[in-house]
């Protein structure tokens, strides 16, 4: 090897040097900064000195500091706000959202490539990157037309502060939160009494995130029809016995048929003039319930799968509907699972409500109501006063929420 050669080795080696410290060397050097610095002398601040005139008068700084606001008793000085920089571009809501790009409803008139009030406008690239929880159905945007007036391409400004949103934690990334809609009023969870088979357990989770993020939860069985015969006694009683802790916990409920009509009217007119968010297991019906509150909706229906009796995705993507009343619907994709996103114990506790009558006569005021001896809401599951079912579903909940 030549010199040259030997000198551009040691140059590589030298500037690699650094990324090969170790933890406790670069906290030794660290700490080695930190006494250098503290080491040094302090400076002393500049002052700033005055060079009065002959003939001012010598005390005359002194009578100005004198007669400030602080020390004559007058009002002290508010300083002038800075304006806010005024919004870039036409406010819209979005409806829809894909992969780097939204269709918006613009609030006033303008041109649309749909011929149904709505466009397709591009998301810049720092929204585009975290759109699935800085972009969702709901949410109200600014945009700017970026060509000729009337025929677009569109690009998205801005989004504005959500008054509240619905939001689970990615699938994939559990780190991911995943925004599903926002600026909603309430949310209806529903669920089925058959084909899929009643599961209240989702309830209990999406009723959590939609308290968390200032919605207020709604319960909807469809397809009550389905186990209205002598054969489903034991069935309707234990739907019956859920919502009836559904109901002790502060949400309304609502039973629902497409096929005969029952609790349409009572669902519709609870939602009516709000924007609600639909969020259910696939094949439940959320599609086949928003086309019975207004058939002009006219939403693809799926069918439920013979083989497990589980449903298929009908609805892809979450949609915004504006039904012929004003209610707008955000209807969501069925969902598998439901992952809280970033709800603790503590949270958790807070939101079963039922909880509350009896948490005061714990022994521990912050009894979590699991292991701590004289539990008065334990007792409380025991004597029949809280359902069962919704203290193991809590159980599970806390469990999963403390998981890493």
């Amino acid at each position: 090897m030549d010199a040259d050669s030997k000198r551009k080795s040691r140059e590589r080696h030298l500037k690699a040097l650094p990324k090969l410290r170790t933890r406790d060397e670069e906290k030794r050097l660290r700490e080695l900064a930190r006494q250098k610095k503290a080491s040094r002398p302090r400076q002393t601040p500049r002052r700033r000195h005055w060079q009065a005139d002959e003939d001012d008068e010598p005390d005359l700084f002194e009578r100005m500091r004198a007669k400030s606001p602080e020390t004559d008793g007058a009002p002290p000085r508010v300083a002038a706000s800075v304006p806010e920089e005024p919004a870039v571009g036409e406010p819209a809501t979005v409806v829809f959202v894909a992969r780097g790009r939204v269709r918006l409803a613009p609030d006033a008139d303008a041109p649309d490539d749909e011929g149904d009030g709505t466009l397709e406008a591009s998301l810049p690239p720092e929204l585009a990157a975290t759109q699935a929880t800085t972009v969702a159905v709901g949410d109200r945007v600014r945009f700017v037309e970026l060509g000729e007036a009337g025929e677009g391409p569109y690009r998205v400004t801005s989004v504005e502060p959500r008054r509240s949103a619905l939001s689970r934690s990615d699938p994939g990334k559990r780190a991911l939160e995943r925004v599903l809609a926002a600026n909603v009023d309430l949310g209806v969870v529903v669920v089925s009494a058959r084909t899929p088979p009643f599961k209240p357990g989702l309830v209990d989770r999406v009723a959590l995130a939609l308290e968390a993020g200032s919605v207020r939860p709604f319960v909807c069985v469809n397809k009550i029809d389905l186990v209205r015969g002598d054969a489903d006694a034991s069935e309707r009683r234990r739907i019956e016995a859920a919502l009836t802790s559904f109901h002790e916990a502060g949400y309304p409920v609502f039973r629902a048929s497409t096929v005969t009509g029952e609790g349409l009217d009572e669902l519709g007119a609870a939602i009516r003039g709000t924007t609600c968010v639909f969020l259910g297991h696939s094949g439940v019906g959320k599609s086949s319930l928003l086309n019975a509150l207004d058939p002009s909706s006219a939403q693809t229906i799926g069918a439920v799968r013979a083989s497990d009796g589980k449903g298929r995705h009908t609805t892809t993507a979450s949609s915004l509907h504006v039904l012929s009343d004003g209610t707008r619907v955000i209807d969501t994709p069925g969902v598998r699972t439901f992952g809280l996103w970033k709800l603790g114990a503590d949270e958790v506790r807070a939101a079963f409500h039922e909880f509350e009558a009896f948490a005061g006569d714990c022994r521990f005021r912050d009894c979590s109501h699991r292991v701590e001896p004289d539990c008065a809401v334990r007792a409380a599951v025991g004597a029949g006063r809280i359902a069962r079912a919704r203290f193991a579903s809590y159980l599970r909940i806390v469990a999963s929420a403390e998981e890493p």
